[in-house]
């Protein structure tokens, strides 16, 4: 395994210290509280700039259905074999690694929660977010440009200032 020459680690390591522009960041209301989330595509940018295109990969470990409902138009739960108008709602757990060139490795669980009318939709949707959601776990612990700083209290003391 070829692995980054000692400028190039030291480079990865000074950007990962770095905070996430601004620009990048989005927040969003959950149950009340302002969170401050790093969608995936700028997270797989922002990698790749860090660490190389091609320089690490991901692989997904498991899935699994935590739970899938259906309810029909007055929000009642009814079998999922019935054939009535209905909402599905899929819940999706994986767990992703994140590989560095170097063989550095990072493993985290993301779930996923989408609902739609056609049961293949919120499965896929469910699926896709979690799986969005265990990569940016996995990314984060490499350092604050790849999502720790979202963690940091002055930080998003600094983004409630200006977003």
């Amino acid at each position: 395994m070829s692995s980054w020459t000692d400028e190039d680690r030291a480079r990865i390591s000074d950007e990962l210290t770095l905070l996430i522009p601004p620009e990048l960041v989005i927040s969003k209301e959950n149950e009340g509280q302002k969170m401050y989330l790093l969608q995936i595509e700028p997270a797989y940018a922002l990698a790749d700039e860090i660490f190389g295109a091609g320089n690490w990969h991901v692989q997904q470990r498991w899935q699994s259905i935590n739970y899938e409902s259906k309810t029909n138009t007055n929000g009642e739960t009814i079998p999922m074999e019935s054939t009535d108008k209905c909402i599905y709602e899929v819940c999706i757990s994986c767990c992703c690694r994140v590989t560095l060139l170097n063989g550095v490795c990072h493993e985290d669980v993301g779930n996923g929660v989408a609902r739609d009318t056609s049961y293949l939709k919120a499965r896929k949707q469910a699926e896709k977010f979690a799986n969005s959601e265990a990569i940016k776990r996995c990314l984060r612990k490499f350092g604050n440009a790849l999502g720790n700083c979202l963690y940091d209290k002055q930080y998003i003391s600094y983004l409630d200032s200006i977003l």
